[in-house]
């Protein structure tokens, strides 16, 4: 027996180096497959630099366009800033709205002062007015002169 299982140890050891040597003869040519999926990948890559290398040719003066566009979509924008700038209402504007209300405020007040003060003044006349007619002295029958000097009033009277 110990010699059957010494030779299937060697069977066995035998058909893994065949196997060894299978993968070791078929590596060149898995080598060379992919040696030329490498070559044809760097083929399509050089193709595909090339166009890209063509087409960057071309992208300056697209490029140059697009800056153009740009630098003219910024003035407008800044034409539009600067005007929406003028429609706004500037601080000096607002302040003068304000004092114009304020001012407009007393104006009224003060004529109502001036309009109360004028009617005070006029109660004020017609209290002493009414005062001092409280302190004439009514004289009855006597002849009513015409109004005239101081002297020729007095001299009426006597």
């Amino acid at each position: 027996m110990d010699c059957l299982g010494q030779a299937s140890k060697i069977i066995r050891n035998i058909s893994d180096i065949q196997k060894q040597q299978d993968d070791i003869e078929h590596e060149p040519m898995k080598a060379n497959t992919r040696i030329n999926t490498l070559e044809l990948q760097m083929k399509d890559n050089r193709r595909i630099f090339e166009t890209e290398a063509a087409t960057n040719k071309k992208a300056p003066g697209e490029l140059q366009s697009v800056v153009s566009a740009l630098e003219i979509t910024l003035h407008h924008v800044k034409d539009e800033v600067v005007n929406k700038r003028d429609e706004t209402p500037r601080w000096s504007d607002i302040v003068e709205r304000a004092v114009e209300s304020k001012f407009d405020k007393a104006m009224v007040e003060l004529n109502e002062e001036e309009k109360s003060t004028e009617e005070m003044k006029k109660k004020t006349t017609e209290m002493k007015d009414t005062e001092d007619r409280r302190n004439n002295i009514v004289l009855f029958k006597v002849p009513e002169c015409q109004p005239g000097s101081y002297k020729e009033v007095m001299g009426h009277f006597v």
